[in-house]
């Protein structure tokens, strides 16, 4: 008799967290106490671990100029870190300065009747406007960096 069990996790990064650290204290947790246990049952057992896929955290620096740009459109200083993923990181690994910022409120993202608000959409719009504008000025986004 033949059984199959696949069992998927998945993890945020920090910038601050080593994933592959993480995954191997999952990896040796499985191979020294469950696959024992497992082969104590049924001596054939096999544990088979395959990432999918992975891509680098953000660690947006509150001095760099990107983060100081934002700032100064939004009014925005509240700091703020947290854990789902975006290609944020692999452009910030490419050396391309990198914040994330956008309309709506996060708890009522990626589920269910997912929705963002008109007035969110309207400050963002306003935000972009701002944004466009600091690029035109003779001294650029320097301006909103005094």
């Amino acid at each position: 008799m033949s059984a199959e069990c696949q069992f998927s996790f998945e993890f945020r990064k920090l910038p601050a967290v080593a994933p592959e650290q993480i995954f191997a204290r999952i990896e040796s947790y499985a191979r020294e106490t469950l696959l024992p246990a497992m082969r104590r049952e049924h001596p054939g057992a096999a544990i088979e671990f395959r990432q999918l896929s992975s891509s680098p955290g953000l660690d947006a620096a509150e001095e760099a100029a990107i983060t100081q740009l934002v700032r100064a459109l939004t009014g925005d200083r509240q700091q703020r870190k947290v854990a789902y993923g975006t290609e944020a990181g692999l452009f910030a690994q490419a050396g391309i300065a990198t914040i994330v910022c956008g309309p709506g409120y996060i708890e009522r993202a990626h589920r269910a009747n997912e929705s963002v608000e008109l007035e969110q959409l309207a400050s963002c719009e306003r935000f972009v406007r701002r944004l466009i504008g600091s690029l035109r000025e003779p001294y650029g986004v320097e301006k909103y960096l005094s």
